[in-house]
């Protein structure tokens, strides 16, 4: 018999920083066998069978319905369910056989017999569904769902072990003014599922006091619990990796729901409720960002935080001065990095191979940093070639060589911070702008189409510099644009361009200069002037209704966390990241309440942090072993001649999140984007052009006149339905009585 929600013993403490056992006898999850259909007097061997066990039945049903299982988050368990055939006459008969299958999801999978595997590595709900088809006449189908439940219990060193006890027995405090503030995360933040934990943060509090922090959806609970021990307690508690994974994949259309309790001199301050929300997908890739001092570049990995100094000892400039690397670019396969090694208008620039060993001193450059002089700088999408800020207008360079490029149209006036589209069609850069890349007070955002080889077409304003100087803002300076990976939306900051940029803000605007909006949520509202030098992730995600986060980087002086495990008071520029809506209505700020950058130092200026794809090498590049390639095999053909990355050998795939060198790299149903394994993107967003409704991931192709269709949200409501063979992971996404077969809405024995 399966063991009721209300008899778990919750027992699980935290021990060299894993989730451990507290202690034996805690009671395994529920697992009821196969054949226990709840029917008195009915087995699995029930003589009612026919030589079909679908015929003779008018319907099915499965048993147990809607069961609910509790485990503890980690712990795998299990869920045996039955299908019961209903005769014309009422009475009920066991089947023997039927198909199995589950909406897909973490929560696990299920057997051919009916034994629904729980992994643990998520909680909430799933869609269980038996078929059993007849001689003739349509299948016969019931659906159930089952509810898993977690609970987990974390008490952190030195924390007394009965304090969950001492929290319960307390009386509430009989004011509000022992509560803590809860500083970070922000509330309402958007995060990617697989960002790094939350260090969550707080002021209020003395030594010797316990802390309860909850962390809390519809079917998972986690609470951590910790003592004030004194001046390096920081008030804070950074989430464990494994805890934080769950949480994000558990219920994955809520919010996190997250509180700090305090219990002080025998009451407790119930602490006020802070919210997050988990997008439906993951990010990946590297961010190159500059740290003013010492002056260096160092990356960071998105999705684990670990922060790298990979190029310690640069190059010396030709024209003497520090060791430093200024106004980086990466390209857009992740391999080459472009700077410049002066300081001030020396400017000398070179490129680096960002698969190669870059620690020796100095660090080896694809050439001599004594051949073309340039600020600014940007890529084309295969890397052949680089469009730099030369002064006063923009030039052309071969990144391999390092010499100067003869090209047709580029602007030879005041021009700076040039970006060239993914899609390679465009380059955007700020004109009009008097001084350097440092420092100017007015500059327009311009565009210039890219024509053929080389060759460059007329540029035309985007923007001029002078419009937003009513902003809260001020200031005259477009500067700093990005591209979307889809090359659809531009953004950039406005303000006032100097060495201590104090006054900025970010907008967006689609290329066609429609759509400007200024982003106050990712800044902290119309008020603020925080945020500066955007730039896009190469990665978006799909989520819920058809919707599309394009993700975006800026460096902030807002305050993060609180004084001591954070920022605040410091006036220390950091990196934020923010979610911008791909489909947000006109006039509708697309962006979100933006996630502090794990991984980077908190006590020194960081900024200009670019997103790039992973650092490897893709399939037909050379190698030198296995480590070099981006998926993972490298093919050497005898000791005198360079290694080749090719594809994983026959039978092995890149899992999700994995490196991948080129498309069939990755295993059956992930497409290789952006150098890594992730989830094809099946539709196109709202907004986007399209031929007929299933282009859409709304589902809805309407046309535009003599402008052609574009896919626009059905009735304007996220939720509506998709028709039959719109692509779906799970039956609730379909229109009633479509199912979701196969990953398609249908219908069954359609």
């Amino acid at each position: 018999m399966p063991v009721s929600p209300a008899t778990k013993v919750l027992c699980s403490v935290l021990l060299a920083g894993a989730l451990m056992p507290a202690c034996a006898g805690c009671e395994n999850p529920a697992v009821q066998g196969p054949g226990s259909s709840g029917l008195p007097g009915l087995s699995g061997t029930d003589a009612g069978t026919t030589s079909n066990p679908a015929d003779g039945f008018a319907s099915v049903v499965i048993e147990p319905a809607n069961p609910v299982v509790t485990t503890r988050a980690g712990v795998a368990a299990a869920q045996a369910f039955s299908l019961v055939g209903v005769k014309a006459d009422g009475s009920r008969v066991p089947v023997a056989t039927a198909e199995w299958s589950g909406d897909h999801d973490l929560l696990g999978t299920i057997s051919a017999q009916g034994n629904f595997s729980i992994t643990g590595a998520a909680a909430g709900s799933v869609r269980v569904r038996g078929l059993i088809r007849p001689s003739s006449g349509t299948p016969l189908v019931a659906d159930t769902t089952l509810t898993v439940k977690m609970t987990a219990v974390v008490i952190t060193p030195g924390t007394p072990m009965d304090a969950a006890t001492q929290f319960e027995n307390a009386m509430p405090a009989a004011d509000t003014s022992g509560r803590v503030a809860l500083l970070y995360p922000l509330h309402e933040a958007v995060m990617p599922r697989n960002v790094p934990p939350a260090d969550i943060q707080w002021e209020g509090g003395e030594q010797g006091d316990l802390f309860r922090v909850t962390l809390k959806k519809s079917n998972i609970t986690l609470e951590a619990y910790l003592e004030h021990t004194g001046s390096t307690f920081n008030d804070h508690w950074l989430v464990e990796t494994a805890a934080w994974r769950t949480l994000a994949a558990s219920d994955p259309s809520e919010k996190l729901q997250i509180t700090v309790d305090r219990l002080h001199d025998g009451s407790v301050s119930i602490g006020e409720e802070r919210r997050i929300k988990f997008a439906r997908g993951g990010i990946y890739g590297l961010v190159y960002y500059w740290a003013l001092e010492p002056g260096r570049i160092l990356r960071v990995d998105a999705e684990t935080a670990v922060r790298e100094d990979f190029m310690p000892s640069p190059p010396r400039p030709p024209a003497g001065g520090r060791y430093c690397v200024a106004c980086h670019a990466i390209s857009p396969n992740g391999r080459y990095l472009a700077g410049q090694l002066g300081e001030g208008t020396a400017r000398e620039g070179t490129v680096f191979d960002l698969t190669a060993d870059l620690t020796p001193d100095p660090a080896p450059a694809l050439f001599d940093a004594d051949q073309v002089n340039w600020g600014p700088s940007s890529f084309n999408p295969d890397a052949t070639r680089l469009v730099v800020s030369s002064l006063p207008g923009l030039g052309l360079v071969d990144p391999r060589s390092g010499q100067s490029v003869n090209a047709t149209g580029l602007p030879s006036g005041n021009a700076n911070h040039p970006v060239w589209s993914p899609d390679g069609t465009a380059i955007a850069y700020v004109g009009s702008n008097e001084q350097w890349s440092w420092a100017f007070s007015s500059a327009d955002l311009m565009l210039v189409p890219v024509t053929g080889p080389d060759t460059f077409g007329t540029p035309t304003k985007l923007l001029d510099g002078d419009e937003l100087s009513s902003s809260t803002e001020g200031g005259e300076a477009n500067m700093r644009p990005t591209w979307s990976p889809d090359s659809r939306m531009l953004a950039f900051a406005h303000g006032r361009q100097q060495v201590q940029t104090t006054d900025t803000a970010l907008y967006v605007m689609q290329r066609d200069a429609t759509r400007l909006q200024r982003l106050n949520q990712a800044t902290g509202g119309n008020g603020s002037s925080e945020g500066g030098w955007p730039t896009f992730s190469p990665f978006v995600t799909a989520e819920d209704g058809g919707e599309l986060y394009y993700w975006l980087a800026f460096y902030s002086r807002r305050d993060y966390g609180n004084a001591e495990a954070g920022t605040k008071g410091r006036d220390l520029r950091q990196l934020w990241v923010t979610a911008v809506r791909a489909s947000a209505a006109p006039g509708e700020d697309p962006s979100f309440v933006p996630y502090w950058l794990p991984g980077q130092e908190t006590d020194v200026d960081n900024i200009a942090g670019y997103w790039a794809t992973p650092a490897c090498r893709q399939n037909q590049d050379t190698c030198a072993g296995d480590a070099d390639c981006c998926s993972g095999t490298c093919f050497l053909e005898g000791e005198s001649n360079p290694g080749r990355c090719v594809p994983p050998e026959t039978g092995e795939c890149r899992a999700e999140g994995q490196t991948c060198g080129g498309t069939g790299d990755c295993c059956m149903g992930l497409t290789c984007t952006g150098n890594v394994c992730s989830p094809p993107q099946m539709c196109v967003t709202n907004g986007a052009e399209c031929t007929a409704d299933a282009d859409c991931c709304s589902g809805a192709c309407v046309l535009q006149g003599e402008s052609g269709s574009v896919c626009e949200m059905q009735g304007g409501n996220p939720g509506d339905c998709r028709q039959e063979a719109r692509a779906c992971t799970s039956d609730a996404q379909c229109c009633t009585p479509l199912l979701c077969l196969d990953g398609f809405c249908g219908s069954v024995g359609g």
